[in-house]
């Protein structure tokens, strides 16, 4: 037999509770979510549950909503807190809710931080789990599932006011008139352009690649790399050739597939000499070994081998079958690569597929090597053609949104690629020789006295400047 209690009592019975309810709602109806139930209809444990096709189709988000002050340590918080991670685990991952927590007020603002915000601190997520052993106890779940669920996780700090005022504020913006948009799109960058004088540590997109001191440069009997590549057998050490000499940062060692093609004694030359005085060739040279390293972590060129890299998904010989494709990061979480969206609910026809992207290019600063990181998209239309032209522009129109471009995400990203790319075992053990040869650093890190002023707390409502006004445009 089931018990069932339709209209459930709960902690938001007042008036206060309701309105709050009712806030979330709109704020989140305002933003592209659709509810579907609500606990008091329905009887379940989370207060409401969202849809939005647009984020993330076929997934449910599951609210919880306090009208209150909260502490994380709260043990009513606690135990709901618990409630949901068991239900979250017990899910197959593709049917796993995405989980939003809304409270009007944050007490230990920091504690809270420590557990939701990105990165998320592991230790303090143990610490946590264990001063409140006397509920965990109940969980039967690994350390890796608990981390995924933090991270997952996202914490709202919002008024009932806050909400409402954001709603009314959309609504007031989308009936401007052009010239009303200017004034108040002048008004918001002079709001933004102020910063908080305070000490900051900013981390900045790119890396010190050292390099060894000299290369080996050795000539070539054939002025085509593809007779080089069917002369020599097996996978070619990294090299750039130039239609007369091949260049290596490699051991000696690890170039005797060279033999059958080169001519002549080898030449050695030092890396800052040639940095003086044919400092293209050098990115050139660091360029071509960065290719090799990029396709052995399973990467692929868009156009060039200087353009963008991006992964392909899942391969599948039906363009039907094709399905999104994960990775572990640095921190053991999961993160998609790349994602197939489909025409119809049934996932029969496959409308296009959006990739983790990026750009890796080597640049001389201050006489030294770095490496650039930049973040893209990529978009194709089964995972391997490129989509281009207009539909292209009106998919980055509908995928450039303010969390995406947000600092965190951007940071987050930026780390993920240098993991995967730099500091990630490589797949191949036989040839790890060749890249062992480069020292390369953690990202550049800058001392700054200033960082910009906060504008919200809540991310779906922050839209780039470049966005403002601009509605959102539909996939073909």
């Amino acid at each position: 037999m089931t018990f069932r209690k339709f209209g459930k009592e709960r902690e938001s019975l007042t008036g206060k509770g309701e309105n709050y309810k009712q806030a979330i709602k709109k704020y989140l109806e305002n933003i592209g979510f659709k509810q579907i139930t609500d606990s008091f209809v329905e009887g379940h444990f989370p207060d409401m549950i969202f849809v939005n096709k647009e984020i993330e189709p076929g997934r449910e988000f599951w609210v919880e909503a306090k009208a209150k002050k909260v502490s994380p340590n709260s043990q009513n918080f606690v135990k709901e807190l618990f409630e949901y991670l068991k239900t979250w685990t017990s899910l197959h991952q593709d049917k796993r809710f995405k989980f939003m927590i809304f409270i009007e007020e944050a007490s230990n603002e920091e504690k809270w931080k420590s557990l939701f915000a990105p990165p998320i601190d592991k230790n303090e997520i143990d610490n946590y789990i264990e001063e409140n052993k006397n509920t965990s106890s109940k969980l039967d779940i690994t350390k890796e599932e608990i981390y995924l669920f933090f991270q997952s996780t996202k914490v709202n700090v919002a008024t009932t006011s806050y909400l409402k005022s954001s709603v009314e504020t959309k609504k007031k913006r989308s009936s401007l008139t052009p010239s009303q948009q200017i004034e108040e799109l002048t008004d918001e960058l002079q709001r933004r352009k102020y910063i908080i004088e305070e000490k900051t540590e900013m981390v900045l997109n790119f890396f010190r690649f050292k390099t060894p001191s000299r290369i080996i440069k050795m000539e070539s009997k054939y002025d085509d790399v593809e007779d080089i590549f069917e002369e020599c057998e097996g996978i070619l050490p990294p090299f750039h050739f130039d239609g007369r000499f091949i260049y290596s940062f490699c051991k000696k060692k690890d170039l005797t597939p060279f033999d059958k093609v080169t001519l002549n004694d080898d030449i050695i030359i030092k890396t800052n000499d040639l940095a003086e005085s044919n400092q293209q060739m050098l990115v050139r040279i660091i360029n071509d070994h960065l290719h090799q390293l990029m396709r052995h972590r399973g990467l692929d060129y868009y156009k060039s081998n200087y353009g963008w890299l991006y992964f392909h998904p899942v391969d599948t010989s039906e363009r039907k079958d094709i399905q999104k494709k994960e990775v572990v990061t640095q921190t053991g979480q999961t993160r998609w690569i790349a994602k197939p969206y489909f025409k119809d609910e049934d996932n029969s026809e496959l409308n296009f597929v959006e990739h983790r992207g990026v750009l890796i290019k080597p640049i001389i600063l201050w006489d030294e090597s770095y490496v650039i990181i930049n973040p893209k998209r990529h978009f194709t239309s089964d995972g391997k053609n490129a989509i281009e032209g207009e539909r292209k522009d009106k998919l980055d129109r509908k995928f450039r949104s303010s969390p995406y471009s947000r600092s965190n995400l951007f940071r987050q990203l930026v780390r993920f690629w240098k993991y995967y790319a730099f500091d990630k075992d490589i797949r191949s053990k036989k040839h790890e020789s060749w890249f062992e040869i480069f020292d390369m650093e953690d990202l550049t890190c800058l001392d700054v006295r200033g960082k910009p002023e906060s504008i919200d707390n809540i991310d779906e409502e922050q839209r780039l400047l470049y966005d403002w006004g601009e509605s959102s445009v539909n996939s073909e």
